[in-house]
């Protein structure tokens, strides 16, 4: 260990009163000390009974099997403190402090972390501002179920989960393009008392219009027009096969399903495959319906790729009766196909099949 440095031999949490975990705490600590088993530091022990200077066995397998001593680092105890902070804040107790104190003695340092909470922000009020009436009246529909209540305390992990609940309800209800990014909260501290106002909103979408500029419009129901399923799918035929592998392939309609497959017989009726999907033609879209699909046609094992996903359709083509549309593809790529092609190439090494 180099002069004028300290072994970081120990690291302590302190609360003075509940609220906050010391446990929850821990993550933020940037340095720790080196791993103790029943006490005795045995893996940092490992490490020093090998040369620095030699890489020759026992000594490279000795520092490999070993630990590295963790030199302190008054940096590190540093941004552990303001990441302490801003995690305790996150949690509504705004004007808490964190302090640290570090001990040194015969070149071993200790440090504590000493957290003084006061009493955390309480929600006083939930304004809602919501640009899209449409949204909005989806929200109070579903409003039983938002996270955020009156009279608890403020918790930025609440309003990262209110976010991603809103959001996949309203993209289940059809709004392809809707996202997170569309919802806000601002917050208010000002009222006084130890509480907050939250202030909850929705933007609505963004379009460019003619001319370059951009608009703001209402957020749009979307429907499934096409569903086009590739049952026998192989990304390395579609890369290596370019334009000649695409006018190969044949379009059958089962059930209002488009099948593309080569001038082959599929691995798997069409049917089988039909009757996994929650998904079709018509209806509309709905991320957890896509999710559903992806893991039902998993859970057949008969294939190793599931890969969905959606092209919005142009204007031109996918209003049709006021709606927007949206094809949806299904890339099946078989277990047994994959196999079997990695076990040729693999084999055949030297000379043509």
């Amino acid at each position: 260990m180099p002069q004028n440095e300290s072994l970081l031999d120990e690291v302590r949490v302190t609360v003075n009163k509940e609220g906050i975990k010391k446990a929850d705490l821990m993550p933020y600590i940037k340095q720790k000390p080196n791993k103790r088993i029943f006490g005795a530091k045995f893996h940092l022990g490992l490490y020093n009974l090998s040369d620095i200077d030699k890489e020759k066995w026992p000594h490279s397998w000795l520092r490999n099997i070993g630990e590295e001593p963790v030199i302190y680092d008054p940096y590190s105890t540093g941004k552990s403190v303001e990441q302490m902070r801003s995690y305790i804040a996150s949690k509504g107790y705004f004007d808490s402090k964190v302090k640290d104190t570090v001990e040194t003695a015969n070149r071993k340092s200790k440090v504590f972390y000493n957290v003084d909470l006061k009493s955390p922000y309480i929600i006083r009020n939930i304004y809602y501002q919501f640009a899209d009436t449409t949204i909005e009246k989806f929200f109070y529909f579903d409003s039983v179920n938002c996270l955020i209540e009156r009279g608890k305390p403020y918790d930025v992990d609440v309003l990262q989960a209110e976010r991603s609940r809103f959001e996949r309800f309203i993209r289940d209800r059809g709004f392809y393009s809707f996202s997170g990014d569309h919802i806000y909260f601002n917050v208010d501290s000002t009222p006084g008392n130890r509480k907050v106002d939250i202030y909850y909103g929705v933007r609505k979408a963004m379009k460019l219009a003619d001319g370059g500029k951009v608009t703001l419009v209402p957020h749009s129901i979307y429907r499934i027009r096409n569903i086009y399923i590739f049952p026998d799918f192989v990304p390395k035929d579609v890369l290596e096969g370019g334009e000649a592998y695409r006018e190969s392939l044949d379009t059958t309609l089962v059930d209002g399903y488009y099948f593309i497959t080569p001038n082959i017989r599929p691995h798997m009726k069409p049917d089988l495959i039909v009757q996994s999907l929650y998904l079709k033609p018509g209806t509309a879209f709905n991320v957890t319906n896509s999710e559903q699909s992806q893991s039902h046609l998993m859970s057949l094992k008969t294939f190793r790729l599931v890969n969905i996903f959606y092209n919005e359709i142009t204007e031109t083509d996918g209003k049709q009766g006021g709606n927007n549309w949206l094809d949806c593809t299904i890339q099946l790529t078989l277990l047994s196909q994959q196999s079997f092609r990695v076990e040729v190439e693999g084999t055949n090494s030297a000379g043509n099949l």
